[in-house]
């Protein structure tokens, strides 16, 4: 887990080819905690349509307000 301002997890996200879908509601500064989670073997995410898009090999990051402790989102990087 690692703490950074949301402006750096934004940019960390370009830099990873990663989809950025920006709270603009969030304040760049906002302190937020990160959760890397690897998935190796991939992983399928449920869309609205009741289908699955399935990831190859991935990386989860969870966001978390580092002061509230509210989750504010999850973003799916494929890695190669």
């Amino acid at each position: 887990m690692r703490l950074v301002k949301y402006s750096d997890f934004i940019d960390s996200l370009k830099s990873n080819n990663g989809d950025i879908v920006q709270d603009l509601q969030i304040h760049p500064n906002r302190l937020v905690w990160v959760a890397d989670i690897e998935a190796p073997q991939g992983i399928e995410v449920p869309q609205k349509n009741s289908e699955r898009v399935k990831f190859k090999k991935s990386k989860l990051a969870v966001v978390f307000d580092a002061e509230t402790g509210e989750k504010f989102g999850t973003s799916v990087i494929e890695t190669p």
